[in-house]
């Protein structure tokens, strides 16, 4: 019986893939979520693919983009509240403002405000692509990534922008860190370091694109984000490199850090890493497919990820497998949790789910 078929029908053995010697060294712990373990709150068919990772707001709405040109809320069981269409691809990632508000780009050029029921409450053409999620700043301002003008600062209010021009389109997702320090990947192979009005503090040049890998600022000041040239940099807040972390495929994926300190972030070479928080490779898991997606974190600690494999998978903050689940297509997006500990995935096929842990 093959792997695929032990996942259907929740077989609670964990099949260690080995592939071009790349094999995992996670162990397995005594309990392991099998698919009786998981219900299945909602599943809703949207019918093109899903890219854009969703977000939750303040009530446990959720929102997210996909390929059939839309942008789709949902109420925190599944059930769709509104769908708004736009002219192009929504192929970004959307944000929550502080105001609650929910901002998200289209391939269209244009920048849609929606309140969190779908509503729309503001739209602006900035120009260009608009590939990036959307970043908050001081003063009406908003910053974000697109294919015409690379690093755009823009006034929502009075429509004035500053851009910091890239020699290639800029796709990397915006971090402002503490100290109103900005930090941005570009496909200029570049992670920039800016001030709130523009300035530069540093660049980190990297051999790939930074595609999509969001920086995160760790526990101890320093910051890291994943490379399309198969390493994971971490940097001080001057741009010196301190540690990089090699791995055998693109990274695409946004790490996270755990309250343990460890750093968890998966790889096209298929694997999902555990680091020590000073960025020592401690071990991975190996899914078989590419990893784009990021992990996210249950409340109790567990780590969740999905892979190109179709599958969703648990590990426990230590990096030991607890279990998988089957989805309904290839999993680019990353998983959110909501409040509850409602996890909702997405896949390549245009599916949306709504899980529950049942123990």
């Amino acid at each position: 019986m093959n792997f695929l078929k032990k996942c259907l029908l929740g077989i609670c053995l964990i099949i260690v893939i080995s592939c071009n010697s790349l094999e995992s060294d996670t162990k397995q712990e005594a309990y392991m979520y099998g698919e009786q373990d998981i219900q299945i709150l909602s599943r809703y068919d949207i019918g093109s693919a899903i890219y854009s990772t969703p977000i939750a707001t303040v009530n446990d709405n959720v929102v997210l983009g996909s390929h059939d040109k839309a942008i789709y809320f949902f109420n925190n069981r599944g059930e769709i509240i509104s769908r708004y269409e736009t002219r192009g691809w929504v192929h970004a990632s959307p944000s929550l403002l502080t105001d609650g508000t929910i901002a998200i780009g289209s391939y269209d050029k244009h920048i849609y405000f929606f309140d969190e029921n779908g509503n729309v409450k503001q739209k602006i053409k900035p120009g260009g692509f608009i590939f990036s999620a959307i970043s908050e700043l001081p003063g009406d301002r908003i910053l974000f990534g697109s294919n015409k003008h690379g690093i755009v600062f823009y006034n929502v209010t009075d429509k004035t922008n500053t851009c910091i021009p890239t020699k290639k389109l800029t796709h990397g997702t915006p971090a402002v860190l503490s100290g109103n320090l900005i930090v941005i990947g570009s496909n200029d192979k570049n992670i920039y370091l800016l001030k709130t009005d523009g300035g530069i503090v540093a660049k980190v040049k990297t051999d790939g694109w930074i595609f999509h890998s969001r920086p995160l600022e760790l526990q101890n000041n320093n910051i890291v984000v994943g490379s399309y040239d198969k390493n994971l940099y971490i940097f001080d807040r001057k741009g010196e490199i301190l540690r990089m972390v090699e791995t055998r495929g693109k990274i695409h994926s946004s790490p996270i850090q755990l309250s343990n300190g460890n750093i968890v972030f998966g790889s096209c070479d298929g694997s999902v890493y555990f680091l020590n928080g000073e960025g020592e490779y401690l071990h991975h898991f190996y899914t078989g497919k590419p990893v784009y997606s990021s992990p996210a974190q249950l409340s109790n600690g567990t780590v969740i990820i999905g892979s190109n494999d179709q599958c969703l998978y648990f590990f426990s903050p230590e990096g030991l497998l607890k279990g998988i689940y089957r989805t309904q297509g290839k999993v680019f997006s990353s998983p959110v949790v909501l409040s509850d500990d409602t996890i909702v995935i997405c896949t390549t096929k245009g599916i949306v789910e709504f899980l529950k842990v049942k123990t």
